[in-house]
Order: C-alpha cells, then structure tokens, then sequence
C-alpha cells in the first residue's frame, strides 16, 4: 500500500492541499496523516492523495497484493529498500515503450520452469560485475521469492 503512496508522480507549482480539500474517503485512507499534513510538501501531499485514489480503485484482490507487496518492503533491509527504490525510479525514468517491453521480458521469465529460471539466475550471477554494467540494469533475473514454496515431483 505505502510503495503505491511513495511513488507517485509529482506536481509543481501550486499552493499546499488543504486538509479540507481532500475528499472524505481520501481524509479516512490518510487520517493517520492528518495532523501532519500541513507540515508534508505539497509534491507529497500530491502523490499520497493519488495513492488514496488509486487504492480505492482497487478491487480486494489488488489491495490485498499491495498490501503482501509492502509487507516484503518493509521486511528488506535498509540498503535491499534503497536498492528497490532506485530501481523503480530508473524503470519510471523509461519510456512508455521501455517499460512495456520490460514487462513483456519479465512476464516471460516468470512463466518459464523453475528449473529454467534458476539456470539463467546463476548464468547471470556467473557474469563479471562489469559485464552486468554494460547491460540493462533493469534487466535482472527475480531471485526466488521466500514465500513461494518450490513443488517437486517424484517421477
């Protein structure tokens, strides 16, 4: 949920949001900042009331992966959150068409084997530092989630 609040896009040149201004649906999603909210920039007064409006737009499905997605975030290190974060600014920072192609590439490699994945997760590891440099930084096999558990067959 907070990952959606924190990236939002930003917008400039206007007066702060007034507490009142907000509508009572996003006052209830960010009571917990009301007696702050004076006192937050208005770049992220914007993103937070997008964030409220994106999260009542989700269905319970949704909210109920932004809210597994932000339980991981908030179980990473501080250095593994830094990490996460510059990566999502970089994939931002893409073009429409990057981004889309970026998606494609890793819908891909999630439907691939597991077997196959951990191959190209080592293949990738095996590679010098500077050669993962001159590629993609965004580009990067997933490592295996702790909370999947692997199924093995017996043939």
């Amino acid at each position: 949920m907070f990952l959606l609040l924190l990236f939002g896009t930003l917008g400039y040149g206007q007066d702060k949001l007034s507490w009142t201004d907000l509508s009572y649906e996003e006052r209830q999603f960010l009571q917990q900042l009301e007696s702050q909210w004076d006192s937050i920039s208005l770049e992220r007064q914007q993103r937070l009331r997008r964030g409220a409006t994106r999260w009542q737009q989700m269905n319970p499905q949704q909210r109920s992966q932004a809210q597994d997605q932000q339980r991981r975030f908030q179980n990473l290190s501080p250095q593994q959150r830094q990490t996460v974060s510059r990566r999502f600014q970089r994939f931002n920072n893409l073009s429409q068409d990057q981004q889309r192609q970026l998606r494609s590439t890793q819908r891909r490699y999630r439907s691939l084997p597991a077997d196959q994945r951990r191959r190209l997760r080592e293949q990738f590891e095996r590679r010098s530092a500077g050669q993962r440099r001159d590629s993609n930084p965004l580009v990067r096999p997933a490592p295996p989630s702790p909370s999947r558990r692997t199924i093995r067959r017996n043939n």
